[in-house]
């Protein structure tokens, strides 16, 4: 008996799971508080792969940002072609339309204190993730919600406190005690 409810536990699983036409993935490499740093190198990776049967997709990438009291999400998504099995990794460079402060819609604090701290977010987590939506319909999602989250803090650079102001500090020289 045990054994039948399992099974039927994983049917059900299986069958409530959707299957999307598109594949999404967020990876955040290396975090930051700075929003135009996920537009430089490989702080950021988006992978979206067209795992249909059709040999081609057209549509349009989503990226949605979100922390501690703010969400931001792109005023302008990306269109992107697809290939059936061949991912498009999106890094650096090609991520800037993403993180313009010019480009986001941004809800729970202002955007004028972002461009005030030079982009800077405020410290706690940060969620990216992405959608890719029909070309001829750009409000229904036909990929998966793809995230990545990671925790961002502004660390202020260590400040000496010894030794103190004009004291001498002798020299050891090198295999001296």
């Amino acid at each position: 008996m045990r054994l039948f409810l399992v099974l039927l536990g994983m049917a059900g699983a299986a069958v409530s799971a959707q299957n999307f036409p598109v594949r999404t993935t967020v990876s955040i490499i290396t975090p930051s508080p700075y929003l135009e740093n996920y537009a430089e190198g490989n702080n950021l990776l988006v992978t979206v792969t067209l795992v249909d049967n059709r040999l081609s997709y057209e549509g349009l990438l989503q990226l949605n940002i979100t922390g501690d009291g703010f969400t931001a999400r792109t005023r302008t998504p990306v269109q992107l072609t697809l290939n059936r099995g061949v991912p498009v990794v999106l890094r650096g460079p090609q991520l800037s339309p993403f993180f313009d402060l010019n480009n986001l819609e941004v809800e729970g604090f202002a955007i004028d204190n972002t461009v005030d701290n030079g982009g800077r977010l405020p410290a706690g987590p940060i969620t990216i993730c992405a959608e890719f939506f029909d070309l001829n319909f750009p409000d229904q999602a036909v990929s998966n919600t793809g995230c990545g989250t990671r925790f961002v803090q502004q660390n202020n650079p260590p400040q000496l406190n010894l030794p103190f102001e004009d004291a001498e500090v002798p020299s050891l020289a090198m295999g001296q005690p």
